[in-house]
Order: C-alpha cells, then sequence, then structure tokens
C-alpha cells in the first residue's frame, strides 16, 4: 500500500481545493468530508490498478507565504 500526499487549500468563495505532491492529481469539495471523498475518487481514477492507496490531506495556510 503507498501514501499519496494533498496540499489542501481553502478557497476565497468556500470550499476547498487539494492536489497531490508530486502527481498531476487534483480534487475540489465543498467541505472536508466532501473533498476526502473526492480526493479518494481522484486517485482511484488515476490509478487503475486497484492497488489500495491511503490518502493524506495537509492544510496549507496561504497567510504564512505572504
Amino acid at each position: 500500500m503507498s501514501e499519496i500526499t494533498f496540499l489542501i487549500e481553502e478557497n476565497r468563495n468556500g470550499g476547498y481545493t487539494a492536489r497531490a505532491v508530486g502527481l498531476e492529481i487534483f480534487a475540489d469539495g465543498y467541505d472536508m468530508d466532501d473533498l476526502r471523498e473526492k480526493m479518494q475518487l481522484a486517485v482511484e481514477r488515476h490509478f487503475a490498478d486497484g492497488e489500495q492507496r491511503t490518502v493524506v490531506g495537509y492544510m496549507h495556510d496561504v497567510e504564512t507565504f505572504e
């Protein structure tokens, strides 16, 4: 089993966006539960091999980088 790490940002207009580190995988969600489901679905679609992968998300605080 491998792990896919996502950076999560809160959208200014509401909701959240996640992008996988080092991979072309993205997901959007209305809340954290919705985002978590969509991240898992995006990973399953990206890797169509049926292997189990753990999805981990980390919040990205935009204000600390301004």
